[in-house]
C-alpha cells in the first residue's frame, strides 16, 4: 500500500517526467498534514515564517515563489466550528490558500527579519485549493 508520501513522490514525478510548461497548483501533503503551493518550477529553498507557514523562495533571487501551510486539518476544523456557527461562510466550490494562510498567520513570525514575507504573502491568496484533496481530514 502507498503511503502518502510515495504518493507526493509520484506526482512529483509525473511533474518533472511530464513534457510541456510546469502548472502550479496547491497540493495536500496527508501524511504531513501540510498545504504546499509553488508558483514556479526553478530551485527553491524554505524559510519558517512561524509555526505553521513557510514561505518557499527562489535559490537565485530570494524571491519568494511559493508556500508550505502545516496543521490543515486543525485549521479546517477550526473553519468548520466558525461556519456552524455563522461567523464564517465559505462554499466548497471557491475555498481559497487566504483563508489558510490567514489563520496561519495569526501567530507571529518568529524572525523580525522576515517580517516582508509576510506582507507579500497576499499574492497567494486567490490560489484555488481543491477540496477534494483535503479528504483525509
Amino acid at each position: 500500500m502507498a503511503t502518502a508520501r510515495d504518493e507526493y513522490a509520484e506526482f512529483l514525478t509525473e511533474i518533472a517526467n511530464a513534457p510541456g510548461e510546469y502548472v502550479p497548483k496547491a497540493f495536500y501533503e496527508a501524511e504531513l498534514d501540510c498545504l504546499v503551493f509553488i508558483e514556479r518550477d526553478v530551485t527553491s529553498y524554505a524559510k519558517r515564517l512561524n509555526s505553521t507557514v513557510t514561505v518557499i523562495l527562489d535559490a537565485s533571487s530570494n524571491e519568494m515563489i511559493g508556500v508550505k501551510v502545516k496543521g490543515i486539518c486543525r485549521l479546517l476544523a477550526r473553519m468548520e466550528r466558525l461556519r456552524q456557527r455563522r461567523r464564517l461562510i465559505f462554499s466548497d466550490d471557491d475555498l481559497k490558500l487566504e483563508i489558510f494562510l490567514e489563520l496561519g498567520m495569526i501567530s507571529p513570525i518568529d524572525d523580525p527579519s522576515l517580517a516582508k514575507y509576510e506582507e507579500q504573502l497576499g499574492r497567494f491568496d486567490d490560489v484555488p485549493v481543491d477540496r477534494s484533496e483535503l479528504m483525509t481530514c
